[in-house]
């Protein structure tokens, strides 16, 4: 019974007013000519993905990029207010080294596993499909691809 109240508790929190915390964040936004919090966390993402491609080789800065967007889609309310962003939406429909040269650097493995888990786990989130207008399959296409292509070489190549 306790978990359920502090779940209940949670939840209510959620949908109460802004916290002190929150007015605060918004004057300071509002102050510096940023906009709402909406406004500020499309201007973050945006320089991440621009971290994810124009820094593919300094594997500093593409971890630091990518945890920070692990972790925000880590949160329950963060990672609601990511799917509403176009540059998420842009890095959902475009999660290629095309796009972002950072997948095709060896050295970046891990960096590629977090940057498709945490794309994947927006996706996978309630309504995230809809929110990012993208399936799960039409996400898994670029990577099946790759995938083809890596099954047709010969064990010389």
């Amino acid at each position: 019974s306790g978990d359920n109240l502090s779940v209940g508790m949670i939840v209510a929190k959620l949908d109460s007013a802004p916290s002190t915390k929150q007015k605060v964040y918004q004057r300071m936004f509002e102050h510096l000519g940023m906009g709402d919090h909406t406004v500020v966390a499309n201007i973050i993402v945006t320089k991440m993905g621009n971290n994810l491609k124009y820094w593919p080789e300094e594997q500093d800065i593409v971890g630091r990029t990518l945890d920070l967007f692990h972790d925000m889609a880590g949160g329950y309310s963060s990672s609601k207010l990511l799917l509403t962003l176009e540059t998420v939406r842009f890095l959902a429909m475009h999660h290629t080294e095309d796009h972002f040269p950072f997948l095709a650097i060896p050295g970046n493995v891990r960096h590629r596993t977090t940057f498709h888990a945490t794309l994947t786990r927006l996706l996978l989130s309630p309504s995230g499909e809809e929110k990012l207008g993208l399936t799960f399959e039409q996400f898994l296409e670029p990577i099946v691809t790759v995938l083809g292509k890596l099954g047709s070489l010969s064990p010389a190549d």
